[in-house]
Formats: structure tokens, sequence, C-alpha cells
């Protein structure tokens, strides 16, 4: 999911099972949505979701425990809502399985918006789809 959306760490943390639609039937025209609540919960954007993304989140919604303590979409084994820390230490653990050295969860964001221009989505269009505020901020994936 990270890969294919751009969101932040603390975007993801904070999704809830109200944030996200899959279709019921996955297919090559099916688009899901993702509603991300921006930083400082000020500001919210919505996404859509390719049938990339919508396969493994209907999949792990079928068989996310039904948790009477939150309804965050991502939870722990105890069924908490999965921290900040928690989702980095998942990732950085993934990575080292998979002997990838010096990345991150921001670096999905990154390969994200890289991706992005490098098919043609233009600067502005690529500032909506982060939620960034700043013009300048855009620069650092221009490089």
């Amino acid at each position: 999911m990270l890969l294919y959306t751009g969101i932040k760490l603390g975007e993801i943390a904070r999704l809830t099972l109200a944030d996200v639609m899959v279709p019921k039937r996955v297919g090559q025209d099916a688009w899901g949505t993702l509603r991300i609540l921006g930083t400082g919960r000020k500001e919210t954007r919505i996404l859509l979701l390719k049938r990339e993304v919508c396969e493994p989140l209907a999949g792990w919604l079928r068989q996310r425990p039904q948790s009477i303590l939150t309804n965050a979409l991502f939870l722990s084994g105890r069924g908490n809502q999965l921290d900040q820390r928690q989702i980095q230490y998942l990732t950085e653990k993934y990575f080292h399985a998979a002997w990838i050295k010096d990345a991150s969860v921001h670096t999905f964001r990154h390969t994200f918006a890289v991706r992005q221009l490098e098919t043609g989505t233009d600067v502005k269009s690529l500032k909506e789809l982060l939620g960034l505020k700043e013009k300048d901020t855009i620069r650092l994936y221009l490089n």
C-alpha cells in the first residue's frame, strides 16, 4: 500500500476501516478509494486504489480479526492499532529479510513520487497526491 499510494507513515498509522473502500469484486477495471487524513488532521484527500492494492487489501479485510478495541485498519497481534514505530519495525524487518539496505518507510513514498513523475504525472497533481502544502517540497522528488 505504501508503494502504490505514497502516503506518509503517520497517515497509514491513522487509517481506519471507514477510510477504505474496496470493490466487492476486484478486477482489471475495479478501483477502490482511500481517505487520507493529513498531517495535523486538518486536510483530507481521497486516493484511488489500483487492483494491485485492492486485492491484498480485500484479503486483509476478510481475515482481519474483528476487534472491539479499535476500528483501526492495521492491527497488532494483540488487536490494537499499529503505531508508527511498530510499522517502522515491521518495514525494517521485511527490508532486512529481502536483503534491502538503506531503505525506510519513506523510501516507498519517494519511489512512488519518482514513478509518478517518470510516467508523466504533472508536478501539481503529484503535489496533491502526496498531500504536500509547500511547492518547494516537491523538489526533493525531482532529482
